[in-house]
């Protein structure tokens, strides 16, 4: 009520001038700005920008000359002075197009800050309140202030005092453009994308002339053939008469014990599971065993997803689109996904966000197995076991019990045409696989979500799924092509000496005591390595048939194989000792990126990322430790953060903390969460830095420990050193792709990457020579550490 009575009064005071009213800042004035703070800070950042600006030039008062330095200030007349004190501005490239919003415009704005408002709307700079509101007449926070003057500090791209990552890849956002069917590019898709080009030439060899019958050569051909004929409409004519059949059955459904028998048989016979599925997965307690886990139904959107309405509209025309292209009536169709949303939407708010479900003590949870058929008695569990080809045991593992408790309670008579749509949806998600226009269905979906066609080129998409889906039959050629063993030896090589800096470190922590310390020792001594390729290749998906694409429904029928092939696999495991976990039976050799896993404490770095800007092969070592050195420490680092913390030298979930070690390093965590939340990835989109936390604290403790690699050069170069790590982090996209992120990634955007880490550093601020004065400045006791 407060803020609404001093906006009043200040209106009234623009308007009615001549009048010797003032709104004098009080102590408890919510953090707002006044005329002169705000008229300082300008003056104290634009110098750079605006050469000669002076104080008067930014303020100017009123008629009498008063400047009325104590008077809060507006949002309205904070965007004049910025207007007046950062000059002629540039034009928008094309990253800061597509990451802001330009096209704005505002019905609250009063005649005087007309023009100063238009022209940082148009820039990007200015973010509304909705609805076509500015909120001109509100007063402006300090908080808010700056927030304008770091979104200039990155329009103008100029000064790397100011924003060092906007500086070091300014050639980069001017020039830098989206492939058909992306909404984002970055350094990691630059390489994958030249990854590609390897991959793509060894199928095309494959391609270019007949194989041997069984041989790689052949399977990689026809997979890839059938992928390509689907998403071009070529080749045999396509429906989907093997899903009739289950629809039509699903129509005739009249009771749950009918519901029940038909999703079992789906279950047997296409492996798709909708109401409830098992598996086996090592306990995360005691990874030497395995164990029986359950999940039901989950939404298939993001919580943020459903509280948007024009994302939801766009996204029940899918589904009703779906329904049709399945045989539905349009009308009934409608009705039918209208209740599907409601029901998705209700369900999601039991749904953790991915820092919660990164937590080992919010996904162990564990149930009878008689209490999971108590909590479904519509359901026959022991069949659908039999199907999966497994058997129940005694303790069953459960990640997310909110969820399932929450489904459970739809699952009754009164929701039979509810749980008939589910199932209806969940066998026509197999459409794709079958007929172009379900994909067609689905680009057009995404297209609307992303603002942008996100249709791909049907080469690409056969290209993508052969090698995500195939990956164990082109590895090794892959390597063979790109990736050497000197770099294998010198990665290798880095490994080693990170994990004794890192050591190190621990011994030399004042905030931990020594009986933790030893655990954590003992810890980094016991991690393995993964660098480059296995020691041997495998094909981890055997007995497929991979059916030839002159056959109809090829590809159809090579994913039923090949879902078959691995859940015979994992069914085949239940009762006996769990393997030790293998990296690179889930992750390729041409992946781009790096891992560190909790459950066999290893750290693990493919051949696709090892090359450049993440490895100079001839690179200086400064360059070399500015980049994979921080990626190395990086991996290191996440068995210390606030979830690998969490599990012990052998990757089990244990505690092995002293509690008073353990408070304070929770506290640290939190330091860190205060320190990046609320930065900005692009102008309003902020930073969760609870969401983050895992990723900031491994981006610190990687940066330091290459740091301290740093010391041992003769005249070491640090210039190059962060210029090389800020090169890692150039990322650009679509709004709409950042505003998702910014709800489900754990990782920081590379504006905020970059620039929030390198500010932690004192190295930093001695080779760039950053002061007080500079945007880039973080004062001392604000700096976070953990490790």
């Amino acid at each position: 009520m407060k803020k609404k009575l001093l906006s009043l009064m200040l209106a009234l005071s623009m308007l009615i001038s001549t009048m010797p009213f003032i709104v004098i800042a009080e102590e408890d004035g919510a953090g707002y700005a006044t005329r002169g703070y705000v008229a300082d800070k300008l003056l104290s950042v634009s110098d750079d920008y605006n050469a000669g600006i002076t104080r008067g030039d930014i303020i100017k008062g009123y008629g009498d000359g008063d400047t009325k330095d104590d008077q809060y200030i507006t949002r309205s007349e904070a965007v004049v002075m910025a207007d007046r004190a950062f000059g002629k501005m540039p034009e928008p490239d094309k990253n800061f197009k597509r990451i802001s919003e330009t096209d704005l415009t505002f019905s609250d704005v009063p005649d005087w800050a007309e023009d100063a408002v238009n022209n940082l709307a148009s820039r990007g700079i200015l973010v509304g309140k909705g609805d076509g509101l500015l909120g001109s007449e509100d007063f402006i926070t300090e908080d808010e202030v700056t927030l304008i003057i770091r979104r200039l500090y990155y329009l103008f791209g100029s000064n790397l005092k100011d924003d060092f990552q906007a500086y070091i890849n300014k050639d980069y956002y001017n020039t830098a453009e989206i492939s058909q069917g992306n909404v984002v590019t970055s350094s990691f898709h630059e390489v994958d994308e030249r990854n590609d080009e390897i991959i793509s030439d060894i199928i095309n060899n494959y391609l270019s002339e007949e194989q041997p019958a069984g041989s790689n050569g052949e399977i990689i051909a026809d997979f890839y053939t059938s992928v390509k004929n689907l998403n071009t409409g070529e080749g045999t004519e396509q429906d989907i008469e093997p899903l009739k059949p289950y629809l039509d059955e699903i129509d005739k459904i009249e009771s749950l014990d009918e519901l029940d028998a038909l999703s079992t048989k789906i279950v047997k016979d296409y492996l798709v599971t909708t109401f409830a599925a098992f598996a086996i997965v090592a306990d995360f307690k005691d990874n030497t065993k395995n164990i029986l886990a359950f999940g039901t139904y989950s939404p298939s959107r993001t919580k943020a997803d459903y509280e948007n309405e024009d994302i939801m509209n766009s996204y029940k025309d899918y589904l009703t689109n779906i329904l049709v292209l399945g045989g539905e009536d349009n009308t009934k169709a409608a009705e039918d996904v209208e209740k599907f949303i409601a029901f998705e939407k209700d369900l999601s708010q039991y749904v953790m966000s991915n820092q919660e479900a990164s937590n080992i003590d919010n996904i162990y949870n564990l149930y009878s197995y008689s209490e999971l058929c108590d909590l479904f008695p519509a359901f026959d569990f022991d069949k659908l076991l039999e199907a999966l080809g497994l058997h129940p045991e005694d303790n069953v593992l459960v990640t997310t019990p909110k969820v399932m408790e929450a489904f459970a309670s739809y699952v009754n008579d009164k929701n039979i045409d509810l749980l008939k749509t589910i199932l209806k949806i969940s066998v026509l998600s197999l459409g794709s696989q079958l007929d172009k226009r379900f994909i067609d269905a689905a680009n057009d979906f995404e297209s609307d979500y992303f603002g942008m066609d996100v249709t791909s080129p049907a080469e690409d998409i056969a290209l993508t799924t052969t090698k995500n889906t195939l990956s164990s039959y082109l590895s090794e050629e892959y390597i063979k092509r790109n990736f050497s063993d000197e770099t294998k030896k010198d990665v290798e090589n880095m490994v080693n000496e990170f994990i004794d800096i890192f050591r190190n470190r621990i011994a030399n922590l004042t905030w931990m005591g020594e009986a933790t310390k030893e655990k954590a020792i003992r810890k980094i001594d016991a991690m393995s390595v993964n660098v480059g390729y296995p020691e041997s290749f495998e094909d981890y998906i055997d007995d497929i048939t991979v059916y030839s694409p002159n056959e109809k429904y090829a590809y159809f029928n090579t994913m039923n194989s090949i879902r078959k092939s691995a859940y015979a696999d994992i069914a085949e495991s239940q009762g006996k000792p769990a393997e030790k976990a293998d990296y690179w039976s889930v992750v390729p050799v041409y992946t781009v990126n790096a891992g560190y896993m909790q459950t066999d404490n290893s750290i693990n770095f493919p051949a696709g990322i090892l090359q450049e800007p993440f490895y100079y092969s001839d690179g200086k070592p400064e360059e070399n430790l500015g980049s994979i050195g921080t990626v190395i420490a990086h991996e290191i680092t996440h068995a210390f953060d606030n979830n690998g913390a969490k599990f012990d030298e052998f990757g089990n979930a244990a505690n092995w903390w002293i509690e008073e070690d353990l408070a304070v390093f929770e506290q640290l965590c939190q330091d860190v969460v205060n320190y990046y939340n609320g930065f900005e990835s692009a102008p309003g989109i902020q930073t969760d830095g609870e969401l983050t936390i895992s990723e900031n604290v491994a981006d610190i403790g990687g940066m330091a420990c290459a740091l301290d690699a740093m010391k041992k050069l003769e005249n070491p170069d640090y210039k190059l050193f962060f210029e090389s790590n800020a090169k890692l982090w150039k990322i650009t996209g679509q709004r709409q792709y950042l505003e998702s992120l910014s709800t489900i990634d754990v990782h920081s955007f590379g504006i905020v990457r970059a620039n929030r880490l390198a500010a932690l550093f004192d190295e930093f601020y001695e080779a760039f020579d950053i002061t007080e004065e500079d945007g880039m400045y973080v004062a001392p006791e604000n700096r976070v550490s953990i490790w």
